[in-house]
């Protein structure tokens, strides 16, 4: 076994703040996803993309071949029941880990505070109870000012996008703006979802979440 040498708080939280490899390929899969995901559902609304390229070949073949599929599926009444279904399991389990995340903090501070020692001096709280009330107002912190911060760059990403998408897909901008304008909606959105990997680092408290280097 190697043992690390000791760092101090300033450098693992600099190191939490820094994308792994692994994570900066996802987030970057998920920037580019969500904004061809929301090109494509804004098409299958509009009912075409791009009507006026190829003299209008283009448009009435994605429509014949991407947005009539599209529709017959979201149209579908087994598909749209079962998501149904899913988003109340999600719901559901995301409920559930809630609970279960404060009846554990319940239990460890009962263990805290009833695990004591009983010395010639007297008694010795337990060590753990200070670190305990340490780790819960870290992550409370964490969440009151990490979660409004996030709700409101999601929140300007998606004005953003719900502005720019109709056009992009109608052809109503130039070429040069339209792409300019997706990439840099994609590099916002990679961005986001490097700060969601970071609220999570923070709040379990680790510099990677696959790891099990402490904060």
């Amino acid at each position: 076994m190697q043992n690390h040498p000791p760092t101090s708080f300033l450098y693992r939280f600099a190191r939490t703040l820094l994308p792994s490899p692994i994570s900066a390929l996802l987030c970057a899969m998920a920037g580019i996803g969500v904004v061809g995901l929301y090109l494509i559902i804004v098409s299958v609304s509009l009912g075409t993309a791009l009507p006026s390229l190829s003299e209008g070949q283009w448009g009435v073949e994605y429509t014949n071949r991407v947005v009539q599929p599209l529709l017959s599926v979201f149209t579908n009444i087994t598909l749209n029941k079962l998501l149904f279904l899913g988003a109340w399991a999600v719901a559901g389990l995301a409920t559930y880990f809630v609970i279960e995340y404060i009846l554990m903090l319940f239990r460890n501070l009962r263990s805290a505070e009833h695990d004591i020692q009983q010395t010639a001096e007297g008694i010795i709280p337990h060590p753990a109870i200070s670190s305990f009330f340490v780790s819960v107002l870290w992550r409370a912190a964490v969440i009151i000012v990490c979660a409004p911060l996030l709700m409101l760059a999601l929140q300007t990403i998606l004005d953003q996008l719900s502005a720019l998408a109709p056009k992009a897909v109608l052809g109503s901008l130039s070429a040069g703006k339209t792409i300019g304008e997706l990439c840099q909606l994609a590099l916002m959105v990679t961005i986001l979802s490097h700060c969601i990997v970071v609220f999570l680092r923070l709040f379990a408290m680790r510099m990677r979440l696959g790891g099990d280097d402490p904060l």
